[in-house]
């Protein structure tokens, strides 16, 4: 019996760490989510400026060989720079919240896992006590006193 006790106590323990584990694990997973989020914030607009200067570059260009900017061709030109622009600082933004979903999604099964490790324990040494409180019936149903024999009984069986 107290080696089964000794057993559950250990199953217990390692669940216990192991779902410390898998917590710290879904704690990292949201530090670098967030991580990832504030990393896409600062590309998206380093994007945008990136844009705006290929615009300044372009308009001076065409200005610089006497065309107008504001007009025809040149008009277009800059407009197709500006919205391949804002799309690559979309794209970047959608890329950046599909990598953080995922990192939460990670921190979200860590903490599942956390709770089943710890439930795991819990049913250890449920299941450890049933054992040892069904191995001390079994025995103790072998015991004269409790199969119906008293005291007296005993006795009078010594004394003949």
């Amino acid at each position: 019996m107290f080696g089964q006790l000794l057993q559950m106590v250990a199953q217990n323990e390692s669940s216990k760490a192991n779902a410390r584990i898998m917590r710290n694990n879904a704690a990292a997973a949201m530090i670098r989510a967030n991580a990832v989020r504030f990393r896409g914030r600062a590309e998206e607009r380093y994007s945008r400026y990136r844009t705006k200067q290929t615009i300044g570059t372009t308009k001076a260009a065409i200005a610089s060989n006497g065309f107008a900017i504001d007009s025809g061709s040149s008009l277009d030109r800059i407009g197709d720079i500006a919205a391949f622009g804002e799309l690559d600082a979309l794209t970047i933004r959608y890329n950046t919240e599909l990598d953080a979903q995922g990192l939460e999604m990670q921190a979200s099964q860590c903490k599942a896992m956390a709770s089943y490790e710890r439930q795991k324990g819990k049913f250890a040494m449920l299941s450890g006590m049933t054992s040892i409180f069904g191995s001390a019936m079994s025995e103790s149903s072998n015991n004269s006193i409790l199969n119906g024999q008293t005291v007296h009984s005993r006795w009078y069986q010594m004394s003949k």
